[in-house]
C-alpha cells in the first residue's frame, strides 16, 4: 500500500539522501523556520538546476499550494508525474491544484473513474478528488460514493477520509464527519490537512482548546503554513490572545500578503485593541468585496471610518451592513447619525423609521426617530416613535416626559397629563426637564453641566430613578467607580424595575471584567423587556464560548423563544462561537417562524445554515428572503453569491439585475455583480462587468468606483489609483478623492495621496472624512502644523467626537511644554468621559504622567485595561512608566517585560531604559 501523501518537510527530507545541494538546504532551512517564500524560491532554483528531479518538483507543487499559488502547483505537479515522481503523490498534488483553481468539472474529465489497470493507491487519490468536485457542484450522493470508493480502495490513505468527512459535514451527518476526520488523522498523525480538518471540526463544536492543540501540531510540522496559522490565530482571538493572535497573522501575511483571511483577523484584532488606524489601513487594503463576504466585515468598516472622522465611506458602509441586517440597532443608529450629521435628516428619519417598521424595539433608536420627526415638524409621527419607546422602556422617565411634552404640543392634554405622571412621580420644578439636560451634558462629555443641572433639584428630586442613573454616570465619568455603583445600586433599590440601573450596573461590571455580574443583570432586564437590544448587545460583546454571558442569552432565549431580538442576538453569538448547528436551532424555533420573515433574522439564518454545510437549506431560506423583500439588496446578494457557488452564474446574474431594475444605483448589489462576473470568467470578466455597469443609466455615483474596487482587492493599487483618477476627473465626489488617496498609499505614493485630499478640500474645505484622512497622513510625514490646523477644524464641526479630541489631545502632548499640556488635558478627560476605551485612557495617561498627576493617571488607566493588560507594547511602557512613578515597580517591570516581548514597536528603546532603572535589565 502507498504511504499517505507527506507534507512538505516529509519530502524535503527525501531529497537529504539525495546528493546535497546547498539550494536545498536553504529551503529546508527556510522552511524549518516558517519562511515558506524563501523555500520556495529555492525550490524553484534547484529546479531549474535538476529538472528532471521529480521529488524537487513534487515539493515545489506542495509548498506553492500552501502559498495559495494553484497554477505552479498544477505545472509542478505535472513535471514530478512526468519525471517519474510517485504516481500517487503527484496525482494528489495534481487534485488539490485543480481543486484549487476551481477546476471541478475538468477535473472529473480528465480523472475518469479508475478501472482495474489504475494502482489502488492511486485509485484512492482520483476517488478523493472526485468527491470533492462532486460536492462542488452539489452532487452529494455522487460525492459520498465516490469518497467511500477511495477509502474502500486504500484504507491508510489520507486524502479520502477527508473527502468523506467534508461530504458528512455539508450533509450535517457531524458524527461521520468526525470520525473520517479522525480516521484521517489515525492514518498519518503528521498530514497537515487532516489535521487542520480535524481542528476546524472541533472549533465548530465550540472545543477551541482541542482546535488549538490540534493547529499546534500542525505547525509543529509545518511552521509557516498560512491556514494553519490563521485559523490558530482566529483560536488565539477568541481566547483574547491578542498577542498570540497577532504573531501568527504577521507570519502568515510574511508568506502570503494576500491571503484574505489573513488580513480580515489582522483587521479583527486592531478593532478588537480599538487601533482604529491600523484597523482602517487593514480593512482598506482588504476591499468591499472580501467585507461583504465576513459577518460582522461592513459594520466593522463602518465603525472604524465613523471613530476616524471618515463619514462619508462610514456611511456607505453602514448602508450595507444594515441592508444585510435591518435590525442590528449597532448599523441602525451608526447609519442614522452619519445621515443627520451630513444634514439629511430625511434619510436618517427613513432609516430608523424602517427599523421600526421591522419590529425593533430599543428605545433609544426609537427615541431618536423621534426626536428627528420632532425637529422636522412632524409631530404625529414624533408622538408615535416616543410612545414606542416608551412602551418599550416603561421605567424610563426621561423618555415619559419627552412624550407628554410631545403631546402638550399636539394638544393631548389627556395623553401628556398621563406621561407626566409616569415621569414625574410626584416630583416638583419639573424635575424631569432638569433630568433631561442633565443627560444631556453627559452625552457631550460634560460631567460638571450635569452636575449643575442636578444641583438645582430638591434633594428629593434627586432620589428620582433618571436623577440617580444621572449622577451614577457622573461619578463613572469621573471614576470614582465605587460611588458610581452604589448610586446605582440605590437606584435599583428605590426602583426594583428599573433598567437603566441594571444596564450601568452591567456596564460597570463589564469594565471590571466581572462577566457573571454583567451576565446576572443583563438577564435580569431581558427577562423583563425581551426586546432591550441594548441589553442583547452587551451580552453579545461579552460572549464567549462557556462564559456566563453566552450562557445568560441561550437562557434568555429558551425563556423567550419567540423575541426576534434575543433570537438573532443568540444566534449572532453563537455562530461567533463555532457552533451553527446551535445558531441554526434558534432561528429555525417553531415560536419564532411567525416573525422570521424579518429580512435580519431570514439572512442570520442563511448564514447559520451555509457555516454548517448545509446550502440547500441555505438557498431555499435566501429564496424566502427575496421573495418577502424583493427590495432587499442584501437578500439578493445572499441568493445570488449561493446560485454562484454551485456555478449557476447566469440565475445568480438574474437575482442581481432585477434588483438593479428596482434600485440601479445600489452599491450592494452593483459589487455583487462584479463578484459574480469574476467568479464565472476571472478578473478581465469582472473588469469588463465594472466598465458596463459604470455606463449603465442610473448607476452612478456608486458605478464610478467599481472597476477601482475591484482592482483594490486585487492589490492592483497603482491601476486602480488609474481607474479612480479617470473617474474623479469625470465627476469628482467625496468618496472617489477617498479611495484615490488610499490606491495611491497602497501603491506607496503618499504625496500623490495627500494631493487627492487636497484637491477635494480645495473644493470642500470642512469635509471631515477627508479632513481626518489629511491630517493622519500630515502627521505620518511630520507635518505637525498642517495636521493641527485640519485637527482644528475637525474639532470646530465635530465638538463632541471623542476621537477627533484624543486626536488633537496626542498631538498636544508630543510637545511636552506646559501650555500644550494645560490645553490638552480638558480635551483628554472629555475625549475619554466620551469614549473610555484604552487608547483615549493612554493619552489622557500620558498628559496626566507629564503634568505631574501619576496617581490620577494610574486611577485612569486602571479603568482603561480592565483586565490589567494594555492592548499594544507602547502603551504597556506608558502603563509602566505611571506604576513606576507611583512606586509600583513590581508591577511596571511586569508590564514591561509583556511590553518587551514584541521584538519592535517604537518605544521599545524606552521600555528597555525604564526596565533597566527599575532593576529588571534587558
Amino acid at each position: 500500500m502507498r504511504k499517505p501523501l507527506a507534507p512538505t518537510l516529509a519530502l524535503l527530507a527525501l531529497l537529504a539522501a539525495q546528493p546535497a545541494h546547498a539550494t536545498m538546504e536553504r529551503a529546508r532551512a527556510a522552511e524549518a523556520r516558517g519562511d515558506l517564500r524563501t523555500a520556495q524560491i529555492e525550490l524553484r532554483n534547484a529546479a531549474r538546476s535538476t529538472p528532471n528531479d521529480g521529488a524537487v518538483r513534487a515539493a515545489l507543487a506542495q509548498i506553492s499550494l500552501e502559498l495559495g499559488d494553484p497554477d505552479t502547483a498544477d505545472r509542478e505537479a505535472r513535471a514530478a508525474l512526468a519525471a517519474g515522481y510517485d504516481r500517487a503523490d503527484a496525482t494528489a498534488l495534481r487534485i488539490r491544484a485543480q481543486l484549487a483553481l476551481g477546476r471541478t468539472r475538468d477535473l472529473l474529465r480528465e480523472f475518469p473513474v479508475p478501472d482495474a489497470s489504475v494502482p489502488r493507491d492511486v485509485a484512492a487519490q482520483i476517488y478523493a478528488g472526485r468527491a470533492l468536485a462532486h460536492l462542488s457542484l452539489e452532487q452529494r450522493a455522487e460525492a459520498k460514493a465516490a469518497a467511500e470508493a477511495g477509502i474502500e480502495a486504500d484504507p491508510r490513505a489520507v486524502e479520502p477520509h477527508l473527502a468523506l468527512s467534508a461530504v458528512a459535514q455539508v450533509q450535517g451527518d457531524e458524527a461521520l464527519a468526525e470520525r473520517e476526520a479522525d480516521a484521517a488523522v489515525a492514518a498519518d498523525g503528521r498530514s497537515v490537512q487532516a489535521l487542520l480538518r480535524r481542528a476546524g471540526i472541533a472549533y465548530s463544536k465550540g472545543d477551541v482548546q482541542r482546535a488549538g492543540e490540534l493547529l499546534d501540531r500542525a505547525l509543529e510540522i509545518a511552521p509557516g503554513h498560512p491556514l494553519a496559522r490563521v485559523q490558530r490565530a482566529e483560536v488565539r482571538l477568541r481566547h483574547n490572545d491578542i498577542d498570540g493572535a497577532r504573531s501568527d497573522v504577521e507570519v502568515t501575511l510574511r508568506n502570503a500578503p494576500g491571503l484574505a483571511s489573513a488580513n480580515y483577523i489582522q483587521a479583527l484584532i486592531y478593532v478588537a485593541t480599538q487601533d482604529w488606524r491600523a484597523a482602517d489601513t487593514a480593512l482598506t487594503r482588504l476591499g468591499q468585496t472580501t467585507l461583504q463576504n465576513t459577518s460582522d466585515g461592513l459594520l466593522a468598516f463602518a465603525t472604524v471610518k465613523a471613530q476616524l472622522g471618515q463619514d462619508a465611506q462610514a456611511e456607505e458602509a453602514a448602508a450595507r451592513a444594515v441592508a444585510r441586517r435591518p435590525l442590528d440597532v449597532r448599523g441602525v443608529r451608526l447609519l442614522a447619525s452619519l445621515q443627520a450629521k451630513r444634514g439629511a435628516n430625511r434619510d436618517a428619519a427613513a432609516t430608523l423609521a424602517a427599523y421600526a417598521q421591522q419590529g425593533g424595539r430599543d428605545p433609544e433608536t426609537l427615541a431618536r426617530l423621534g426626536e428627528i420627526h420632532f425637529s422636522e415638524g412632524r409631530r404625529r409621527q414624533a408622538e408615535q416613535a416616543f410612545r414606542a419607546a416608551a412602551e418599550a422602556q416603561p421605567g424610563n422617565a426621561a423618555l415619559q416626559s419627552r412624550l407628554a411634552a410631545i403631546r402638550l404640543s399636539l394638544g393631548d392634554y389627556a395623553g401628556m397629563a398621563e406621561a407626566a405622571q409616569a415621569a414625574l412621580a410626584g416630583g416638583r420644578d419639573d424635575p424631569a426637564a432638569r433630568q433631561m439636560l442633565a443627560l444631556a451634558a453627559i452625552s457631550r462629555g460634560e460631567p460638571e453641566a450635569a452636575e449643575s443641572e442636578l444641583a438645582r433639584l430638591t434633594p428629593e428630586q434627586r432620589r428620582t430613578e433618571v436623577a440617580m442613573l444621572a449622577e451614577g454616570s457622573i461619578r463613572a465619568m469621573r471614576l470614582d467607580i465605587a460611588g458610581a455603583r452604589q448610586v446605582l445600586e440605590a437606584a435599583l433599590q428605590s426602583n426594583p424595575n428599573s433598567i437603566g440601573a441594571r444596564l450601568g450596573l452591567a456596564r460597570i461590571a463589564g469594565s471590571e471584567n466581572r462577566i457573571a455580574d454583567l451576565a446576572r443583570y443583563l438577564s435580569e432586564v431581558l427577562a423583563a423587556d425581551p426586546e432591550n437590544a441594548q441589553a442583547a448587545g452587551l451580552l453579545l460583546r461579552a460572549a464567549r464560548p462557556g462564559n456566563e454571558a453566552l450562557a445568560a442569552l441561550r437562557a434568555a432565549q429558551q425563556a423567550h423563544p419567540g423575541s426576534p431580538i434575543i433570537a438573532g442576538t443568540t444566534a449572532r453569538a453563537l455562530l461567533a462561537a463555532g457552533d451553527p448547528a446551535a445558531a441554526s436551532a434558534v432561528l429555525d424555533h417553531e415560536a419564532l417562524r411567525p416573525r422570521i420573515t424579518n429580512p435580519a433574522l431570514r439572512l442570520m439564518q442563511v448564514e447559520a445554515h451555509a457555516a454548517r454545510g448545509a446550502w440547500a437549506d441555505a438557498e431555499t431560506a435566501s429564496r424566502a428572503a427575496v421573495a418577502e423583500q424583493p427590495n432587499s439588496a442584501a437578500a439578493r446578494r445572499q441568493l445570488a453569491l449561493l446560485l454562484s457557488r454551485r456555478d449557476e452564474h447566469r440565475e445568480a446574474e438574474n437575482v442581481i439585475e432585477e434588483g438593479l431594475r428596482l434600485t440601479p444605483n445600489d452599491p450592494l448589489l452593483l459589487g455583487t455583480s462584479v463578484m459574480i462576473a469574476q467568479q464565472a470568467g476571472g478578473p478581465d470578466a469582472a473588469l469588463a462587468m465594472a466598465d458596463r455597469l459604470a455606463r449603465r443609466p442610473g448607476s452612478l455615483p456608486a458605478g464610478a468606483w467599481l472597476r477601482g474596487d475591484f482592482l483594490m482587492a486585487q492589490n492592483r493599487h497603482a491601476e486602480a489609483a488609474r481607474a479612480f483618477s479617470s473617474a474623479y476627473s469625470e465627476g469628482p465626489t467625496e468618496p472617489l478623492a477617498l479611495r484615490l488617496a488610499a490606491a495611491h498609499l497602497g501603491a506607496g505614493q503618499p504625496e500623490e495621496a495627500r494631493r487627492a485630499l487636497q484637491a477635494w478640500l480645495e473644493r470642500s474645505p470642512e469635509s471631515p472624512a477627508v479632513l481626518a484622512t489629511s491630517a493622519r497622513l500630515d502627521l505620518q510625514a511630520n507635518r505637525t502644523a498642517d495636521a493641527e490646523r485640519k485637527l482644528e477644524t475637525l474639532l470646530r464641526l465635530l465638538p463632541n467626537d471623542g476621537g477627533v479630541l484624543n486626536d488633537f489631545a496626542w498631538v498636544l502632548a508630543q510637545r511636552g511644554d506646559r501650555e500644550s499640556l494645560n490645553r490638552a488635558r480638558p480635551m483628554a478627560e472629555r475625549a475619554f468621559a466620551l469614549a473610555p476605551r484604552p487608547e483615549v485612557g493612554d493619552t489622557l495617561g500620558l498628559i496626566l504622567l507629564r503634568s505631574g498627576d501619576a496617581r490620577r493617571a494610574l486611577q485612569v488607566l486602571r479603568h482603561a485595561y480592565p483586565d490589567g493588560n494594555p492592548p499594544s507594547p507602547g502603551m504597556g511602557v506608558r502603563y509602566a512608566a505611571v506604576l513606576a512613578e507611583v512606586g509600583e515597580r513590581d508591577e511596571a517591570r511586569r508590564q514591561l517585560t509583556a511590553a518587551l516581548r514584541t521584538p519592535s514597536f517604537p518605544e521599545r528603546a524606552e521600555g528597555e531604559r525604564l526596565l533597566a532603572r527599575l532593576g529588571g535589565g534587558r
